[in-house]
This record gives structure tokens, C-alpha cells and sequence, in this order.
């Protein structure tokens, strides 16, 4: 019984220069994800499965489409209203993981303190820059974060 498609790369861009990610890889930056069908498939060892996976890119995250075939199922999906997890995403969200603020939760904790204190944009977005350059490539890397936290919690 197959319950969905673990989808990972690998690629080669000259000889022996290359890049890959995929479960056994623990210095990948995108890992494995998983795209479920709507029911269990049941297959058959020589059996064939055709699978159409197109991903777009909607503001900061990809849109996955997969269309699934078997001799006996056909299935149309979509992340449109949802997302596809990484098993570290789904370790991360389970009700007993206990989570600690990286880098960036760091700087985003830094950028909402600033704004209670009633400073401006501009300010905050300088010191976060200032106090997590290992966050932030520019400042206005910066600022494209601060003004995101503004839009989400800001009045």
C-alpha cells in the first residue's frame, strides 16, 4: 500500500560537481518532503504509478500540483490550501516537541520588543540588522522582515 510520494533531488551541474538532498542527507538545506495521495493506493511489484509534480512560487513558498495515476485511482492535488511538510516540520509541529528560538526567532523576538517600545520601521529594522547579521544578508533584508511583522501585528 503506498500512502504517498516522499519527493526528493539530485542533480549534476559538471563531472563530479553536483548537489543533492533526500533522507540519508543531513547537510541538505531542502531534505525530503512529502506529497500524500487522498487514500491508500495498492500496488503491485512491476506495476505502474505516473505522477505530474510542477511546483510555482507564491510570495516566499512554492505551490505544489500533483496529479497521480494507477491503473486504478486518479487523484488532482494541490498545496494551494495547505503545504507539504518535511518529516522535520512534522517533528517540529507535534504537540510534544519543545521548541527553542533560532537566529532568526531570535531577531524577530528583538523586532517586536523594539516596536512595543514605539519605535519606528526604519529603527527597528537598523538594529535587528545591526544585533543578527548572520540573519540578514542586507538591511534591507531587514526591513522586508519588519515591515511583514508590522502588517501581521502591528496596528
Amino acid at each position: 500500500m503506498a500512502h504517498g510520494l516522499a519527493v526528493w533531488f539530485e542533480t549534476f551541474l559538471l563531472d563530479d560537481i553536483g548537489y543533492a538532498s533526500g533522507p540519508l542527507r543531513r547537510d541538505s538545506a531542502y531534505g525530503t518532503a512529502f506529497f500524500p495521495f487522498l487514500e491508500p493506493v495498492a500496488l503491485t511489484v512491476g506495476g505502474a504509478l505516473a505522477v505530474d509534480l510542477a511546483a510555482r512560487l507564491v510570495g516566499d513558498r512554492y505551490v505544489f500540483r500533483w496529479k497521480t495515476e494507477t491503473p486504478h485511482a486518479r487523484f488532482e492535488q494541490s498545496t494551494f490550501e495547505g503545504t507539504a511538510l518535511s518529516p522535520g516540520e512534522l517533528a517540529r509541529r507535534s504537540p510534544v516537541h519543545v521548541p527553542h528560538l533560532g537566529a532568526k526567532g531570535a531577531a524577530v523576538r528583538e523586532a517586536l520588543s523594539l516596536m512595543c517600545d514605539g519605535r519606528s520601521n526604519e529603527e527597528v529594522a537598523r538594529r535587528v540588522f545591526e544585533t543578527a547579521p548572520d540573519v540578514f544578508s542586507t538591511l534591507e533584508d531587514a526591513r522586508h522582515l519588519v515591515g511583514r511583522l508590522a502588517d501581521d501585528y502591528g496596528r
